[in-house]
């Protein structure tokens, strides 16, 4: 009996339909799939920026890890121990500036407190003719020393144009976050009115809370018991 002929012409509809599907298969998802830029491109404005500060952030973070990287390399512990010893350094460090920040926020509610509790003798009383100006220049002026540092006027921020008493009234923690953020450090007149301002409120309950500079101390405070609870240790020589 002969035997049966090779079917060539199946095998190559099968050849032909098996190449089809390897390889025409993913050319076609390569020709038809969005590149990243043409993603980019079709992103709203807010998106498109977004998309760019994640790039930068992760681009940094990269940037910084192998920083990191080189400088435990070169120490002749392993990288892992390195890595402990560096991290245990920088927890250190940063209790270290948080107890200066706290004792310095300590030393200054103790003086606003000291102040408060041993206000100033009362000037002594002034001739006729300068009762006369003084009250001639109140007259003028409308405000006397009381008012003149309740009336400081805010020449920026949210609150511009508005006096330092009705900020108080409408939103006590913005004063509070301008002495947090040192702004009070680069206007000595914004210091200065507001320290008087809270000093002539007189001792109390209100006056306590209302303070910025004792404020920002409870704050710290409270930040400093965070550390603990979340297991920080402190630093040697330091008191809590």
């Amino acid at each position: 009996m002969a035997p049966k002929p090779t079917n060539w012409a199946m095998y190559g509809k099968m050849a032909l339909a098996g190449g089809i599907c390897c390889i025409g298969g993913p050319a076609l998802i390569y020709w038809v799939a969005p590149t990243e830029e043409e993603l980019f491109l079709k992103y709203n404005p807010e998106l498109q920026k977004r998309s760019l500060e994640n790039r930068q952030e992760k681009q940094e973070d990269f940037d910084n890890f192998v920083k990191r990287l080189k400088v435990l390399s070169k120490s002749d512990k392993p990288i892992w121990e390195a890595a402990a010893i560096a991290d245990k350094e920088d927890r250190e460090s940063k209790i270290a500036s948080e107890l200066a920040l706290i004792n310095e926020a300590r030393a200054r509610k103790e003086e606003i407190r000291l102040s408060n509790s041993n206000p100033t003798s009362p000037s002594p009383p002034a001739t006729s003719s300068s009762s006369s100006s003084s009250s001639w220049t109140s007259w003028m002026w409308g405000s006397s020393s009381n008012s003149r540092n309740s009336e400081y006027r805010f020449d920026f921020g949210k609150y511009k144009g508005k006096t330092l008493a009705e900020v108080d009234r409408l939103d006590p923690d913005y004063i509070t976050s301008c002495v947090g953020q040192a702004v009070t450090e680069q206007r000595k007149d914004l210091k200065s009115a507001i320290e008087t301002f809270y000093t002539q409120r007189g001792t109390g309950a209100r006056t306590e809370q209302k303070e910025p500079e004792m404020k920002l101390a409870d704050q710290i405070e409270e930040r400093k018991e965070g550390m603990w609870k979340d297991g920080y240790k402190p630093v040697p020589g330091g008191s809590l």
